[in-house]
């Protein structure tokens, strides 16, 4: 017994008729699942009772058959929108379905779309796939035409409700298909009519037609052949005078200006390049590409961001003059006579014995935290240390103390902050721009510390 075997050759198949197929076997399965599903519905009718009319059926077919349809719609669209962003409004979404969403579905694109800015748009296909088999000569033609096209209503509203887009589709066909016969006689084919002579270079075309009310026209046109001659590769000239098969076989050498459209001749030149037409990277693509490794930190909010594109720039803007105007006489001449004294004797000498050091920092009789001026900040964020508020209040004054409240178990913040100045005054304007102020993503309160109870 000998066993029969089948070749399945890849290249033999044709794709260019997979898209016919396609169609034919759609078509095929709608019309399948209207029987089954109208079966099914008689059957179901029958079970609960109720009354059994032609009508009747049908309405609840088209229901089921819109349901289906709607099932079918949402998930061709989310394979639409696979890798898309959020549509803006209702237009962009119609837009959507009219080119992606119709091509998918029936291989061509919507020929018109028109609307009234009100939330009715009307769709125009001249070419309407499902509808090209559907014949006008057939009996009770409506009523099976709203069973047949009630999948597709259905897979345009689930299209669009995949979009959060609301509709109510109806359709109005201007004509089917029918088998008129045309009885209208085809004009006869133009005469043509070539002369070339040998000793010119003029060819001469006569071409004669008959109008339909029987007239004849003549037109006659002139060709002049210009020679050109052109360096082209040796293989291209040889392959020019192949001769040709199949339907062309037994034709002159060149493409045939009746059946062939002759473009122009593109020529690509290759070349090394020139080095100074390359565009040199700015200097913001060059401090990009220094920063690549580094951490951005703001200077004024601590975001990882640059300080220009501070979204509390408005807010923080105004620390950096008040930090200009926190040093008082007092400070500025004790810094010079630091630098006096450092230029003189050449050796590092403690703030506190510096020529007009405060009073209060010397000697073990300076007085405690209590005495000095002491803000209570709020509504700290859990990230912050006392480094970073130290950095947001040294630009009014001198800092003399940062304490953040923690749990002693698990040192987490409590939420709120202790800053001590040297300076009440300085403590009034750090109290009048950081109260209200925006910081980590939270608005900080500042008040005045209350002295604690002995």
């Amino acid at each position: 017994m000998s066993k029969s075997s089948l070749n399945l050759n890849r290249n033999s198949f044709n794709l260019e008729s997979s898209a016919e197929v396609d169609g034919i076997v759609n078509e095929l399965l709608n019309i399948e699942l209207i029987n089954a599903l109208r079966w099914s519905t008689e059957v179901q009718m029958r079970r609960e009772e109720r009354e059994i009319t032609q009508d009747s059926l049908d309405d609840e077919l088209i229901s089921k058959l819109k349901k289906l349809g709607g099932s079918i719609g949402v998930r061709v669209a989310e394979r639409i929108s696979q890798g898309r962003g959020s549509l803006g409004n209702d237009l962009e979404v119609i837009k959507l379905l009219c080119k992606e969403i119709w091509t998918h579905l029936y291989g061509k694109q919507l020929d018109n779309l028109r609307t009234n800015h009100k939330g009715t748009y009307v769709l125009y296909d001249n070419l309407y796939k499902p509808l090209l088999n559907v014949s006008s000569s057939e009996a009770n033609a409506a009523r099976r035409l709203d069973i047949y096209l009630s999948t597709q209503v259905g897979i345009i509203q689930g299209c669009l409700s995949a979009f959060q887009l609301d509709s109510q589709v109806t359709y109005d066909i201007n004509s089917l298909p029918g088998y008129d016969v045309d009885e209208t006689i085809a004009a006869p084919e133009p005469e043509i009519k070539t002369i070339t002579s040998p000793d010119s270079d003029v060819i001469t075309s006569i071409e004669v037609r008959t109008l339909p009310d029987g007239k004849r026209v003549q037109v006659t046109r002139k060709f002049k052949k210009v020679l050109k001659k052109s360096n082209v590769n040796h293989s291209v000239a040889e392959r020019k005078n192949w001769p040709k098969f199949g339907l062309e076989k037994g034709k002159p050498p060149g493409p045939d200006r009746a059946t062939t459209t002759v473009g122009e001749n593109v020529v690509l030149k290759l070349s090394a390049g020139n080095k100074a037409a390359v565009d040199e990277p700015s200097e913001e693509q060059l401090m990009k590409e220094r920063l690549k490794s580094k951490k951005i930190v703001c200077r004024l909010c601590k975001g990882d961001h640059f300080t220009t594109k501070c979204p509390y720039k408005s807010t923080l803007g105004d620390l950096d003059s008040a930090q200009d105007s926190t040093q008082t006489p007092d400070e500025s001449n004790a810094n010079q006579g630091t630098a006096t004294a450092a230029s003189t004797t050449g050796k590092y000498i403690p703030p506190s014995q510096r020529a007009g050091a405060r009073a209060s920092g010397a000697g073990p009789g300076a007085p405690s935290r209590d005495e000095y001026p002491t803000l209570r900040v709020t509504n700290v964020s859990e990230d912050t240390h006392e480094d970073d508020l130290k950095e947001l209040f040294k630009r009014f004054g001198r800092v003399q103390r940062v304490f953040i409240g923690r749990d002693r178990e698990t040192r987490a913040s409590k939420g709120f902050a202790f800053v001590s100045f040297e300076m009440r005054s300085d403590a009034e304007k750090a109290l009048e721009k950081v109260n209200g102020m925006g910081y980590d993503n939270l608005i900080l309160s500042v008040q005045w510390s209350q002295p604690r109870e002995k």
